[in-house]
């Protein structure tokens, strides 16, 4: 999974923004679906990595950013991607004894530097009604607010 950007530099939140995640939750517990890096209601994180940009595969027009919290910036984008999940074996496998994909809403931090683009989660292209790409997040800092 990667964030298609067209700037050379992060921005910095100087207010909270919202955005969205699809997570695996079993019995209360939430990792990510693509990564499994484990999650905790009303954690904030932060990755202290410097948020590189590389050039995109398959685009000499597009850089890609490949660290940070990845989020989506529409519910709809996000719900569309839960429901993609749920419809491919390979994540199916993923929910062992119960577990099951849901939607946080998120808040990247007021201070928090980010990248705003388009999210390529390599395979999933249809997310977007529209066969676009959805518009998403890559920050370096983020606040798991709760399951929708």
């Amino acid at each position: 999974m990667c964030l298609r950007v067209d700037k050379t530099k992060p921005e910095v939140a100087d207010s909270e923004i919202v955005c969205y995640k699809v997570l695996v939750e079993n019995n209360g517990n939430c990792r990510s679906p693509f990564y499994e890096f484990e999650y905790e209601i009303g954690k904030k994180y932060s990755d202290k990595r410097e948020q590189v940009l590389e050039p995109c595969d398959d685009s000499p027009f597009w850089d890609c950013v490949y660290y940070g919290f990845h989020s989506y910036e529409s519910y709809g984008d996000v719900n569309r991607l839960m429901e993609l999940l749920y419809s491919n074996g390979e994540f199916i496998a993923e929910l062992k004894n119960g577990g099951r994909f849901v939607v946080v809403k998120c808040i990247i931090p007021n201070g928090a530097r980010y990248y705003r683009g388009q999210v390529d989660t390599g395979f999933l292209e249809e997310v977007s009604p529209d066969g676009s790409m959805p518009p998403g997040f890559v920050s370096d800092a983020i606040i798991i607010k709760e399951i929708l």
